[in-house]
């Protein structure tokens, strides 16, 4: 049975090199793999059984303009006044005809975000700033009409990068990015049309002085999407046509990721690899935590601490690309006491890895 690791918050019980020694080690035994080939098998037949395996794991993204075209809006330059909100909410039609609902194992829905509006933290300098909390929600159905059921938390907008400010020097600034969350398989129409619709529930999301902004593509002269400010803060039901203002010249970043259904897809794994001190703006020190994942195909990273081993909490932001680089301040622990840590990743799939725990100690001043 692996033991976690013991250090201090203020001071490393053990010297820092030895810790680093340490979980190299374990890294690249976690990540290293005796060979399953047979060995009459070149390097190169490897490599293309991997690829040929990957290619068939490979998610099916379902969007009206290729996906990687939604640049508009979300990152920089003029937003459009595309912003979601309770009063404006975004309805994309997607036709899943073409697809065979067997031959995938879940769905995922999903929207490109970003330019989040932001607030001044209590006590803090003015450019230390965090996100207008609140959340951004999808649903599906076959007509324009959406049920409470289906409902999905599509993201916090503590995930969504910030706007940027011409007078402020703010972290966490940065391009639009997709948010995905699954949706039930059996909840969407192979037969045809699916309406998918974004939305905030939030009551001061309401102009792009607050909420965040929904990326977009060119688009052509068919009518696939619509706007609807009239809906409130949970769209069913609604009395009126929720389809009255159709949308031409942009296409709104919402898709669906169908995950196939695979033999044996490539395993998640995650090592700890070094924990390191660095300075703060005060003058302190913090924990800087760098982390390997295993897989071609990762999509993001993240830490999570937990005070019991079952429950854990996300307390970093993502990290899209490697290096895989967090950074731990007392303040993300809730009390003073041992708590363990974690670095989770997930791949295009969504499939997750963790890596093994490592249990630290803080003292909260």
């Amino acid at each position: 049975m692996k033991h976690p690791i013991e250090i201090y918050l203020n001071k490393v019980k053990i010297p820092a090199i030895v810790l680093t020694a340490t979980l190299l080690t374990g890294c690249a035994a976690h990540l290293a793999k005796p060979s399953s080939l047979a060995a009459d098998k070149s390097p190169a037949t490897a490599s293309a059984d991997r690829l040929k395996r990957a290619a068939a794991a490979h998610p099916v993204y379902v969007s009206k303009m290729p996906i990687t075209k939604y640049t508009l809006f979300a990152t920089g330059g003029w937003d459009g006044n595309w912003y979601v909100g309770k009063n404006q909410a975004w309805i994309e039609k997607i036709n899943l005809e073409r697809y065979k609902k067997s031959d995938y194992a879940r769905a995922y829905i999903g929207a490109k975000l970003g330019r989040m509006k932001s607030q001044n933290v209590p006590g803090k300098s003015s450019w230390t700033r965090e996100a207008y909390p609140g959340e951004i929600y999808a649903a599906s159905a076959s007509t324009p009409v959406w049920r409470p059921a289906d409902y999905i938390m599509l993201t916090k907008t503590s995930d969504i990068p910030l706007q940027y400010d011409y007078e402020n020097a703010i972290e966490t600034v940065g391009e639009g990015r997709w948010f995905w969350a699954q949706f039930p398989l059996e909840k969407l129409n192979f037969d045809g049309d699916n309406y998918i619709v974004l939305w905030s529930p939030n009551e001061y999301f309401d102009s792009v002085s607050s909420a965040p902004i929904l990326a977009a593509a060119w688009g052509d002269k068919g009518v696939d999407s619509w706007i609807n400010t009239s809906m409130g803060a949970w769209p069913h039901f609604s009395s009126e046509d929720p389809l009255k203002t159709p949308i031409s010249v942009f296409e709104p970043a919402i898709a669906v990721k169908l995950v196939p259904r695979a033999e044996a897809p490539e395993e998640i794994k995650v090592e700890i690899v070094s924990i390191e001190e660095t300075p703060d703006a005060a003058g302190g020190f913090l924990k800087k935590i760098t982390a390997a994942a295993s897989g071609s195909q990762t999509e993001k990273a993240w830490l999570e601490i937990s005070g019991d081993s079952k429950n854990w909490r996300k307390i970093s932001r993502f990290v899209y690309e490697p290096p895989y680089v967090f950074v731990f301040e007392p303040v993300a622990a809730m009390s003073s006491g041992k708590i363990n840590m974690r670095v989770a990743a997930q791949d295009i799939r969504g499939d997750i890895g963790f890596s093994n725990p490592i249990a630290i100690s803080v003292e909260k001043k």
